[in-house]
């Protein structure tokens, strides 16, 4: 076997991003957790794509059903703070119990618990 000390590449030039291009998806930890009347901080970064997916961020409860959307719609990368206020859809105050928030885009997810505490 012969010892190779080059190698040649063919094809298009490759570059890696860098900056807020290579960033990945990323959704803090809700923040306080455990919350004692659902109020909470939520903190996303979101990477730079040029198809700018839709974003989802919403709140489910312990069996999967939606609670509430926070978000939905187009959104460019970067980072984000949304204040949740800790009511449902319909504007009553959460139930205590175990909740999850859940961020969207396109294949890419993330999802992280939450404790409401009576």
């Amino acid at each position: 076997v012969a010892s190779q000390t080059s190698v040649q590449f063919q094809g298009p030039p490759v570059s890696v991003p860098t900056g807020p291009a290579a960033l990945a998806l990323e959704l803090a930890a809700p923040w306080p957790n455990p919350s004692r009347d659902g109020r909470m901080l939520l903190r996303y970064r979101l990477p730079a794509l040029a198809d700018e997916s839709p974003v989802r961020l919403g709140l489910f409860d312990a069996s999967g059903r939606l609670v509430r959307a926070l978000l939905d719609g187009p959104q460019p990368g970067g980072e984000y703070r949304v204040s949740f206020d800790g009511t449902d859809a319909r504007g009553a105050r959460l139930a205590a119990g175990l909740y999850f928030v859940r961020l969207s885009r396109g294949a890419m997810q993330m999802t992280r618990r939450v404790v409401v505490m009576p």
